[in-house]
């Protein structure tokens, strides 16, 4: 768990794709993992991760998940079932 915090501020200060966004986005899914004692994949909900990121529009939320992926930060696995929770592989 750490080895990922530390990984990822490294990436961060070389990856110039990535705004404040993307970094608050991806603490709130290290915040998630450390609360899942560091066991990848994590369940996520975005009224959980929304409030952690500090990100107010459904629409916002999407994009920087979806930058992440792309970026190669996570693997996202979505549930479109309403009581069902999303799962993030958080990847090293």
């Amino acid at each position: 768990m750490e080895n990922i915090s530390i990984q990822f501020q490294t990436r961060i200060m070389l990856d110039k794709r990535l705004s404040i966004w993307h970094i608050g986005t991806y603490l709130a899914l290290l915040h998630l993992l450390r609360q899942n004692q560091g066991i990848n994949p994590v369940t996520i909900s975005r009224k959980i991760v929304m409030p952690l990121a500090r990100i107010k529009s459904v629409p916002t939320y999407h994009k920087y998940i979806q930058d992440l992926v792309t970026f190669g930060y996570i693997h996202y696995h979505p549930s479109f079932h309403p009581k069902q929770a999303s799962k993030v592989f958080i990847i090293p």
